[in-house]
């Protein structure tokens, strides 16, 4: 199998929001609008969700934010954690630039 591939990078910088990826998976599927974040020396991927609507055709809030379900999920923490790093491995790849550097005593995947 070959490694993660990302084949787009959108920096955004808003928050905790770096920007979004769009990667291609060893298997051949290929994930849009893959999260990057950065928070607190840690840095981590997360797959696109999409927004919750109502009964009555409004998108769900939790006060001003959206609430969003995903749209995959994993078998477990280590399996989200595992596909997290394979994802920033192939961005620090791809895009040096797009990565803080990791942080002294902080964590990064």
């Amino acid at each position: 199998m070959t490694a993660v591939v990302i084949e787009e990078w959108i920096q955004i910088n808003r928050n905790t929001l770096l920007g979004f990826a769009r990667a291609r998976m060893p298997s051949g599927m290929i994930l849009h609008d893959i999260g990057v974040y950065y928070k607190d020396g840690k840095v981590w991927a997360s797959p696109a969700g999409r927004p919750m609507i109502g009964r009555d055709g409004v998108v769900m809030r939790d006060g001003d934010k959206v609430k969003y379900l995903p749209v995959i999920s994993f078998s477990s923490k280590q399996a989200r954690d595992g596909w997290s790093a394979a994802v920033l491995a192939a961005l620090r790849e791809a895009h040096p630039e797009a990565l803080p550097e990791p942080v002294a005593g902080g964590v990064t995947q």
